[in-house]
């Protein structure tokens, strides 16, 4: 019940998850809302008791759960050949061991493509998609420079298109990158890579997975996607390249979304009779989520996580709504939101908080300029929302009716992705 994928993100923006509550509400119907790693606020009402909590304290046939291992890749780098891997020797040691002993592996890196970005080091320069407010992410196996946005894509070239520079350097690791250099590393190994660059076709996704299971390969590397409801007997490591991805994100679910991540991935380890081993990689071990997976604790992440909420102003505590200005015209973008954010204020200041306008997370996307402002609508005097509603709906129904010309207004009840 935690994905994000339950939000749609186009209109009609509504929760699957909750329109699901809803109906049951009007038709006096059950609903079980299952997860290993639930939502915050899911669990926050099951705590306050809106709903009724049931609890699998072990897993089936009593498995034991997997040992973690948290290793500091500020100090636990390997070397090859005098060259620092991506590998910490802990993880290469025990794939080794694991491939000799005729067993499977998982690897997670939730990033796709070979480099986050390309840069010169003589000038600093970075190509950007001339669309979007984003750096392009390059891909080896087709030699392509993409954006992952809105699909602009061009060749890569050796030398800086800037400077002339010739010594381009590659930065931030993708799922291309960590098969490519295991390729190197364990010569022979049969790998299998799962991202959105692999499944593409008909299929595709079911035949990877029909292969592993197989056995006809020895490691699966893949993005979240192979995170959870996978099930393979003879998986006996999982390792997380970089638990970190996603940490720095300007988000404040980005927390319980590395919590749950990490915690999923774990649990494909020691699923059958052979016991089953994590290796986490960090540069950010003491993070109380990392600790929190490593020693399968949700309840003790929630009790950490609950109390930011509250002190930020986060759901459960407060009610979120996006609302995102986008224009051609910088300027239009910027004004528009500068007014919806003084008529909010001056009008409903009893009900709700404004946070900006400020620029979007993704400040331009497909060529138009992105502004948003996000209300904090609070629950102690607004419990059901109905007054901040009827206000924003007064304020922002002039811009929907006139259809101010090139300037186009979204409104996102409870968002799930802030971009």
């Amino acid at each position: 019940e935690h994905s994000a994928t339950y939000k749609q993100d186009i209109t009609p923006r509504y929760n699957a998850r909750d329109s699901a509550i809803y109906l049951a509400r009007l038709n006096n119907a059950l609903v079980i809302l299952g997860s290993a790693t639930p939502s915050l606020e899911s669990y926050y009402n099951a705590r306050t008791g809106k709903y009724h909590l049931l609890e699998i304290m072990e897993r089936v046939d009593n498995i034991k759960m997997p040992d973690v291992h948290i290793v500091d890749m500020t100090q636990k780098r390997a070397r090859v050949e005098h060259k620092i891997t991506l590998f910490s020797e802990i993880l290469l040691q025990k794939m080794r061991e694991r491939l000799q002993r005729k067993e499977q592996i998982i690897l997670l890196q939730n990033r796709r493509g070979y480099a986050s970005f390309m840069q010169c080091p003589q000038c600093g320069f970075i190509p950007v998609c001339p669309n979007c407010d984003v750096s392009l992410t390059y891909h080896s196996y087709n030699e392509q420079l993409r954006c992952h946005l809105c699909g602009y894509q061009r060749a890569a070239v050796p030398d800086c298109v800037n400077c002339g520079g010739k010594q381009i350097i590659y930065k931030g690791v993708g799922t291309q990158r960590i098969e490519s250099e295991l390729q190197q590393l364990l010569p022979g190994t049969r790998i299998l890579r799962m991202d959105q660059d692999t499944t593409k076709g008909k299929n595709s996704h079911d035949e990877i997975l029909n292969i592993f299971g197989a056995g006809q390969a020895d490691i699966l590397l893949g993005t979240q996607m192979i995170a959870k409801g996978l099930d393979f007997g003879n998986v006996t490591l999982v390792g997380v390249i970089s638990a970190d991805v996603g940490l720095a994100l300007p988000d404040f679910r980005s927390g319980e979304r590395v919590f749950q991540l990490l915690t999923q991935v774990a649990g494909r380890a020691g699923r059958g009779s052979l016991h089953g081993e994590v290796v986490v990689q960090s540069y950010l071990c003491s993070h109380f989520a990392i600790q929190m997976a490593k020693n399968h604790d949700f309840s003790g992440f929630y009790m950490e996580e609950i109390k930011h909420r509250q002190d930020y102003k986060y759901p459960p505590y407060y009610r979120l709504v996006q609302i995102l200005v986008s224009s051609e015209k910088i300027s239009d973008s910027i004004s528009t939101a500068r007014k919806i954010a003084l008529d909010t204020n001056r009008r409903a200041a009893k009900y709700c908080r404004v946070i900006g306008p400020s620029p979007a997370v993704i400040a331009k996307m497909n060529n138009m300029y992105r502004w948003q402002l996000m209300i904090k609508l609070n629950r102690q005097t607004d419990p059901a929302g109905k007054n901040t509603k009827k206000i924003l709906r007064n304020i922002l129904e002039p811009y929907f009716t006139k259809r101010t010309q090139g300037v186009y207004i979204t409104v996102d009840v409870d968002p799930q992705l802030v971009q």
